[in-house]
């Protein structure tokens, strides 16, 4: 029989784990890619005066420090000093994609390998693409308190999945050994069972900017998210990490 000294104890635990102060996070942005859809490098396209990089990498911060055992590390070309001076500045981690083969799966291999070498008991290594430059903070951190070891944490908004996707430690391996071009959307169709999807109450988890025309049409978010209408192209989009 448990006595209650050690019921408290591990329902402390519990309770630290799910708010965030004990969880082992690795974040893993992947910003390789070439975006060919927007017909130009969408990482350094300005977002309020700033590169959409910094832009998406100020929020992910944000909503961090709720985590103060966590990791990050954002996946860029083999070949990338614009990008590498950007990082460097802000003083946060990258990681060389390799230069063949070339394609997401072969970034957040990488980058999952780099996480776990940083921190080898990390819990939970979310996927965050790096054109979500209008994310909210509190919404990525409310996401990241209900993610699990045991379980792929996939935000939905009315019904719609995400584009961040938290894989926890279970999941590891199959999230190490991915295939150049396939991202986290094969380890989604290959555990289904392990899938969670977690409701979101505003788009911004979900509002990436793919085209010049994603970019014009987006504005901030207010805070309670109501001007954060998605266009319905992004709503019935499949649910992928993209590196482009």
């Amino acid at each position: 029989m448990q006595s209650g000294i050690e019921g408290g104890i591990e329902g402390g635990i519990e309770s630290c784990i799910e708010s965030g102060i004990l969880m082992r996070l690795g974040v893993l942005i992947p910003a390789a890619g070439y975006s060919r859809r927007f017909m130009g490098d969408k990482r350094l396209a300005s977002v309020g005066g700033e590169p959409m990089l910094a832009a998406t990498l100020a929020r992910v911060q944000r909503a961090l420090a709720a985590f103060p055992a966590s990791v990050m590390r954002v996946v860029i070309r083999a070949r990338d000093p614009l990008v590498e001076h950007l990082l460097a500045q802000r003083g946060v981690a990258r990681v060389h994609a390799p230069p063949w083969p070339v394609g997401i799966g072969a970034s957040i291999a990488a980058g999952s390998e780099a996480l776990l070498r940083a921190d080898p008991g990390l819990d939970v290594i979310v996927v965050v693409p790096a054109d979500l430059p209008y994310m909210r903070p509190d919404s990525l951190s409310a996401l990241l308190r209900q993610s699990r070891r045991g379980a792929i944490t996939v935000p939905a908004y009315l019904g719609e999945p995400g584009e961040v996707v938290a894989v926890g430690a279970e999941f590891f391996a199959d999230l190490r050994s991915l295939s150049v071009r396939h991202g986290v959307k094969k380890l989604l169709r290959s555990h289904g069972a392990g899938v969670r999807y977690q409701p979101v109450e505003d788009s911004t988890l979900i509002r990436s900017i793919d085209s010049p025309a994603d970019l014009q049409a987006a504005t901030e978010p207010d805070p309670a998210g109501r001007n954060c209408e998605v266009p319905r192209r992004d709503r019935h989009a499949a649910l992928a990490v993209r590196e482009e």
